[in-house]
């Protein structure tokens, strides 16, 4: 706490130097104090644990430690042991991903790791926000770990024949033929992002997908907290779908667009929400390791499914919540059994303080 204070009060003189303004250095270093302060407190990230394990109980190819109850507190978390090796191990060369030189296996990590992402980010609204290859680890349920560099030293077999004790042949699955699993470390740093900012983060990818630069521009500028009303950004939005419109006629990674993208951000100083920066850094290094596992996996062309699939879910849902809204709205209409048979006037004060809140959630949303 003590060290944050000492950059609070650095970042505060650069306000009185001019060029140094557009660098938000205090902003900055209150954003960045908001999550790192959480990573401290081990009680976070037990929590995080449980809520992470909850939202894939039905994906079991991704897997998280669980931590032990009553053993987490400020400076302590103890959980369980998970067996795996580092995802890290997988990764191709850049020369060998250039060459596309993957397998299956890597085909099916680089793909659970894209829809881990996404169901997180799209689905639970709850994201892990430290990607990187050293919080992965790999487990096949055999128990076999090889790794493409393994295989290409000599020191693994894609196919094994053993005998059982009556001499009868067996075959044991390996490389080949074996499912990876993840399993998802240090859970410390996770975020939520707000309704609108999920939204309108969800309208962004699919405004990259389609090649649409003014919504990009649009949406980048919504998550923006120093937009000012009498400064024209029309330049800022002519640069924007200039920066999305050089990769239309090329099949590009999602890292080089965003990239492009984020570096016209920069240079306008406009200054975005943390959570939404970090889902955006979180996807971009993703990808980057990712493309290195099976560069034919483009996290684009799952973004694309993924959302349309995410709208069709969420659009039954509503026809279901609509239904059931019709399907209950007899019991509870004013009966034999409630407190307005018993005293009428309680029925018009409700409706009346109804009404009012009504009017104040369309006022709230109306300014959101």
């Amino acid at each position: 706490t003590r060290d944050f204070e000492i950059l609070q009060w650095m970042a505060s003189l650069s306000k009185s130097i001019k060029w140094l303004e557009p660098l938000q250095l205090e902003n900055t270093i209150q954003q960045f104090g908001v999550h790192m302060l959480q990573q401290v407190d081990f009680r976070h990230e037990a929590d995080n644990l449980d809520k992470f394990r909850k939202s894939f109980l039905l994906m079991p190819a991704v897997s998280f430690p669980t931590p032990i109850p009553g053993l987490a507190t400020e400076e302590i978390l103890v959980e369980t042991y998970e067996e795996g090796v580092s995802i890290a191990s997988y990764l191709l060369s850049p020369e060998a991903a250039a060459e596309a030189l993957g397998n299956e296996q890597n085909k099916t990590l680089a793909g659970l790791g894209v829809k881990t992402l996404f169901k997180m980010l799209i689905d639970d609204n709850f994201l892990h926000a430290d990607l990187h290859p050293g919080n992965i680890l790999v487990r096949l349920p055999d128990g076999v770990a090889h790794t493409l560099s393994s295989i290409v030293r000599g020191k693994a077999h894609t196919s094994k024949k053993e005998t059982d004790e009556d001499g009868e042949r067996l075959v044991v699955p390996t490389l080949s033929d074996a499912s990876p699993e993840i399993i998802i470390l240090d859970t410390g740093l996770a975020t939520r992002l707000s309704p609108f900012h999920q939204a309108s983060l969800a309208k962004m990818f699919q405004a990259i997908v389609t090649w649409d630069g003014s919504t990009v521009a649009d949406t980048i500028l919504s998550f923006a907290d120093n937009v000012k009303a009498n400064v024209d950004y029309s330049e800022f939005k002519k640069d924007i779908a200039a920066a999305v419109n050089q990769f239309q006629s090329s099949t590009p990674r999602a890292g080089e667009c965003m990239g492009a993208i984020f570096e016209t951000v920069q240079r306008y100083h406009l200054c975005l929400d943390p959570n939404v920066m970090i889902a955006v850094v979180t996807v971009m290094v993703l990808e980057g390791w990712q493309w290195r596992l099976d560069p034919t996996v483009n996290i684009l062309d799952y973004l694309d499914d993924v959302l349309k699939a995410s709208a069709r879910k969420y659009a039954r849902l509503a026809i279901a919540d609509y239904a059931l809204k019709d399907m209950w709205a007899p019991f509870s209409e004013p009966n034999v059994f409630s407190p307005e048979a018993a005293d009428p006037m309680s029925a018009l004060t409700r409706e009346r303080f109804n009404s009012q809140s009504d009017f104040s959630d369309e006022a709230v949303y109306g300014m959101a």
